[in-house]
């Protein structure tokens, strides 16, 4: 009998999201629009719109200008590895501040590469065996 498997973990990539980019605006444009849009905001008669549909009018009227006048870009989003915790990260930080120090260095190498190894192989043990969850990272 023959069996071949592929083990991968699942990773759930997140959204990439809108970042604006405020010191590149054209406020002056911005301004201007806004001013456009009270002057017509305030000469129309709005006697029978609730204050929900002109605060709906106003917000899409803003979102509208803001697309309009500030660039935007997408923001990646860091996928990191799910078993590396704040305590490993604080071994690595602390194991390169130890650089200079060759043999602290090479002692502080070996127990960051090791632990970071164990914590993989429990990782991948637990994605393959889901009922053992009795090692925890």
């Amino acid at each position: 009998m023959y069996v071949e498997g592929d083990f991968k973990p699942i990773v759930n990539r997140k959204k990439r999201r809108q970042v604006s980019l405020y010191k590149n605006a054209n406020w002056e444009g911005l301004k201007q629009h806004m001013t456009n849009f009270t002057e017509l905001f305030l000469t129309t008669d709005d006697s029978d719109q609730t204050a929900d549909d002109l605060w709906c009018n106003f917000c899409v009227e803003l979102n509208v200008a803001t697309k309009k006048f500030i660039p935007h870009k997408l923001a990646n989003t860091r996928n990191g590895l799910p078993y590396l915790t704040k305590d490993f990260k604080r071994l690595i930080k602390r194991d390169k501040l130890h650089a200079r120090k060759v043999p602290r260095y090479k002692i502080l190498k070996h127990v960051v590469q090791k632990k970071l190894r164990c914590a993989y192989y429990q990782y991948v043990e637990n994605i393959i065996n889901p009922s053992n969850n009795d090692n925890h990272l």
